[in-house]
C-alpha cells in the first residue's frame, strides 16, 4: 500500500501539507486494519510501528536526490532537474 501511497513522491513530497499526508495515510491504514477513524493519528501509528508517510516520503525524495547528481550530465532526468533548479534560484 506505501508505494502506491507515495509514487511520484519525488515531485510533490515538498508541496503536499502535511497534514493531507496524515489524513490520506490514516484512512488508507484505518480500512485495511478495519477500525474506525477516531484514533489518533500519533497513537494509531506508534501501535502498529508505522513511521508516518511524510518521512518515508522524505527518504524516498533524498535518495532521488543522490541518484540524480550521481546521472551522467546530459541525462534528461539531471537536466530537467537542473533547469527547475536554475528558475527556481532566480526568482
Amino acid at each position: 500500500m506505501i508505494p502506491v501511497i507515495l509514487y511520484g513522491c519525488e515531485l510533490w513530497a515538498n508541496s503536499t501539507s502535511d497534514m493531507q499526508c496524515k489524513q490520506i495515510h490514516k484512512h488508507l491504514i484505518t480500512k485495511k486494519i478495519k477500525i474506525r477513524n477516531v484514533v489518533p493519528y500519533v497513537i494509531l501509528f506508534s501501535e502498529i510501528g508505522l513511521a508516518s508517510i511524510k518521512a518515508i516520503a522524505m527518504v524516498q525524495v533524498i535518495r532521488y536526490l543522490k541518484k540524480n547528481e550521481q546521472m551522467e550530465e546530459g541525462r534528461w532526468p539531471k537536466v530537467v532537474f537542473n533547469d527547475i533548479l536554475c528558475k527556481r534560484e532566480k526568482t
